[in-house]
């Protein structure tokens, strides 16, 4: 249709960052490719622990993805010559 399409890829360490994600990941993507604009990595971050917290509830995760891994991946996904950007810094 021509309007542009943006996925966005939530990525949560210990969840979806493991080499059987990513690799499946990349697959999706180069199945796919030419139908996006580009993929954006959403690094996962701890915005909603305050609110979780004053719903009584126990964060479900704490760790961030370091800014050196981030940068690894999106150079994973060029290597493909797949379009990503990392939310927040592109």
């Amino acid at each position: 249709s021509g309007t542009p399409v943006i996925l966005r890829l939530p990525l949560i360490p210990g969840m979806n960052d493991g080499e059987e994600e990513l690799a499946a990941l990349t697959d999706f993507l180069r199945a796919r490719k030419g139908l996006f604009e580009r993929a954006e990595l959403m690094p996962y971050h701890r915005l909603g622990e305050g609110k979780s917290r004053q719903l009584g509830r126990e964060a479900a995760f704490t760790a961030e993805p370091p800014a050196a891994r981030l940068l690894s991946l999106k150079e994973r996904f060029a290597a493909e010559g797949l379009p990503v950007t990392i939310s927040g810094t592109d």
